[in-house]
């Protein structure tokens, strides 16, 4: 945190928007925990003065869920990433209908 000057966006699941959200036994705790993490996490920017250079979103929208990993590098004034690595990807889209 303290060794860049570099400026991020986080982007995360709302704890709604997560697909173990009302899952039973230990999954179902999984949201829970992403929430503390992140709480720690901005705590820990706010001591160490850096909260202005990272910023957190949550996606949230009703009936859908979010799952992404993802990392884009952009250089110093670039409006296109110069490295992109994707991970655990989800290309497709499943909906689910209620009959």
């Amino acid at each position: 945190l303290q060794g860049t000057e570099a400026f991020y966006s986080i982007l995360m699941a709302h704890p709604k928007a997560n697909g173990f959200l009302g899952a039973s036994g230990f999954a179902g705790a999984i949201p829970a925990a992403y929430t503390q993490l992140a709480k720690l996490f901005f705590e820990t920017l706010q001591k160490g003065r850096q909260s202005k250079r990272i910023t957190k979103f949550e996606y949230q929208r009703p009936s859908w869920t979010f799952h992404a990993k993802g990392l884009w590098y952009y250089q110093p004034y670039q409006s296109l990433p110069l490295l992109t690595m994707i991970g655990s990807p989800n290309f497709g889209k499943c909906q689910y209908f209620d009959t």
